[in-house]
């Protein structure tokens, strides 16, 4: 068949299957992802398909190779064979390493070779602003993502978002980032783990490349640092994102940070990092509400085309009321068992209830420690009594034993710096930061210590 009658069969081919999946997603993602694609012909028997740009080509290679293999398909009435790719006219970005630096939204560039401990992190196509559901907890927080994506730079910077693990901070990270790339698909955004800046930092010492890690992270336009509390007692690194934060505030570039506590509250952060910090909009996210839970659950089961009932769906919100990534998981093992099981035995209330029994024993361990239980067991190993640990007297044992009681109280309840400080005889939320930071430094030297913690939280637990 001659070349151009080929490529005219591609195109027609490439609209049908198109026409099929903009019939079954929502408007808002077909027009993000899928309005750009363009045919480019068969080469040999692969249709190429190509994207506007090369953070685009491995989005949609990633997120929805599935779908469009199912409507090409359809389509063609036979298998059909695919590949995504960037148009030759992408603009493409400075290669590092050997490695492309796309200068969008992006995995971490790499400083001076692979590490391949603490993997960069990915945006989620999934975790936009429209899936994110708005209750009482996250309302602020949700208003502030929004508005600095729609103004990055100018409005609320720096943004920093803190609460405890699985409330919603990692889905509005990534909302903000795919917003402001849909906005502006050339901007350079960045989004990373702490430890991951470590690492590479570490790794730019290492190997005399501080030159190239400095301009990698100074000229980018958003640059999002995910788990901040992990720049604890690391003084150089601290010192090197402080300079690395006022190139980008002083450049009107826009910084995003998360935590899972408020930044004055991390032990041995420097008072200068603190205070930059502090300049824009700390805002915190509180656990979602009954309603607000019921919400999220039916919206996730109807993206997992998850036929999960109601009544089900009721019991995970009024027993899983801290955590949304764990009420997520009670939804992938139910949809596990729709699929597989459910015609020969229908999903009920009691079903639900014997399937997720030890997430429903994990979530209710998690709600019912209290500082007072922690008080006890502490107390119990290391033979004081509860009175010493909440008293003025400072022995070496007692210093101690009060020193780990107030660092897995931190650890495993949900009470601030100075809620457990009044708890352990009216202390100031300073000492409970001090006992963080003795117990957290003293157990990378201290292999006793760090047994004894370890085998105390999973006691509390």
């Amino acid at each position: 068949m001659p070349e151009e009658t080929l490529k005219t069969d591609a195109a027609s081919l490439w609209e049908s299957a198109k026409a099929a999946i903009a019939s079954c997603m929502p408007k808002s993602t077909y027009a993000s992802w899928f309005e750009q694609l363009e045919c480019e012909g068969f080469d040999s028997d692969v249709l190429k398909i190509s994207a506007a740009s090369d953070f685009a080509a491995d989005w949609v290679r990633n997120s929805y190779s599935d779908i469009i293999q199912k409507y090409l398909n359809l389509a063609a009435g036979c298998s059909v064979k695919f590949e995504i790719v960037a148009r030759k006219d992408a603009a493409r970005a400075e290669s590092l390493d050997g490695e492309a630096f796309s200068g969008r939204v992006c995995r971490a560039p790499r400083a001076g070779g692979a590490l391949k401990a603490a993997p960069a992190p990915v945006i989620n196509p999934r975790n936009t602003f429209e899936n994110f559901v708005v209750g009482e907890g996250n309302s602020l927080a949700h208003a502030v993502s929004l508005a600095v994506a729609k103004s990055p730079g100018s409005a609320y910077n720096p943004f920093c978002l803190y609460s405890a693990s699985g409330l919603g901070k990692t889905h509005l990270m990534h909302a903000v980032a795919h917003f402001i790339f849909l906005s502006n698909p050339s901007s350079s955004i960045v989004y990373i783990s702490s430890e991951r800046f470590v690492n590479e930092f570490i790794r730019a010492i290492q190997e005399n490349n501080l030159t190239s890690f400095r301009k990698r992270y100074r000229s980018v336009d958003v640059l999002m640092i995910d788990d901040v509390q992990f720049f604890s007692g690391k003084e150089r690194c601290q010192a090197e994102f402080f300079h690395t934060f006022n190139d980008l505030f002083e450049a009107g570039k826009q910084i995003i940070l998360s935590s899972d506590r408020p930044v004055n509250e991390i032990p041995d952060l420097e008072e200068r990092l603190v205070s930059r910090f502090e300049w824009g909009m700390p805002v915190d996210i509180q656990p979602p509400d009954y309603e607000t839970r019921l919400a999220i659950l039916s919206k996730k089961s109807e993206a997992m085309s998850a036929q999960i009932p109601l009544e089900v769906l009721d019991l995970i919100a009024r027993k899983i009321t801290k955590n949304i990534r764990r009420m997520e998981g009670a939804l992938n093992r139910l949809k596990g068992y729709t699929s597989l099981v459910s015609a020969a035995k229908p999903l009920d209330v009691a079903t639900a209830e014997r399937l997720l029994a030890d997430t429903f024993l994990q979530e209710k361990s998690s709600q019912t420690i209290g500082v007072d239980k922690i008080q006890k067991l502490v107390a119990d190993y290391y033979h004081v009594e509860v009175g010493d640990l909440l008293g003025p007297r400072r022995p070496a044992n007692i210093a101690l034993a009060r020193q780990v009681a107030m660092y897995i109280s931190r650890k495993l309840t949900t009470h601030s710096l100075q809620e457990i400080g009044q708890l352990f005889g009216g202390r100031n939320h300073g000492t409970v930061m001090h006992a963080m930071s003795t117990v957290e430094n003293a157990m990378k030297t201290d292999e006793y210590l760090a047994g004894a913690v370890e085998y105390l939280l999973k006691t509390v637990r």
